[in-house]
């Protein structure tokens, strides 16, 4: 099997995301990296980067939801809170960071790489 097969492709882009998950840190008062708890009503969203921008660029999201950033751009970026609640890996082109969402708050965010980059998370209680 070459190194470029579909398959082998596949594995180390799981492994990838395994590791991102686990290499990210949150406060465990506010944030912790995605899991599947298998019974949960939380609501998986997904926040695209491309051509240096977040989209969306404001998302509302419940207490207990997940939050995805997929990079489509070839530059890497990140997603950093300005107050350093979170921070994702560096995102390559395909990535995925992922973060649970805590209590209520409004999180605006930028890129560490591009200042220019912004979006904002406003969590909401889940009841």
């Amino acid at each position: 099997m070459s190194l470029r097969s579909p398959l082998r492709k596949s594995f180390y882009q799981h492994l990838m995301l395994v590791s991102l998950a686990g290499a990210m840190s949150f406060p465990p008062t506010t944030f912790a990296a995605a899991a599947d708890d298998g019974g949960d009503s939380s609501t998986v969203h997904r926040i695209t980067i491309e051509k240096f921008k977040y989209g969306p660029s404001i998302l509302k999201v419940k207490t207990g939801d997940t939050i995805e950033w997929v990079n489509k751009d070839f530059a890497p970026h990140t997603a950093t809170a300005l107050d350093d609640v979170f921070k994702t890996e560096k995102l390559k082109r395909g990535d995925v960071g992922m973060i649970v969402a805590g209590a209520p708050q409004t999180i605006d965010y930028t890129c560490q790489f591009h200042s220019n980059m912004k979006g904002q998370i406003v969590i909401e209680s889940g009841d």
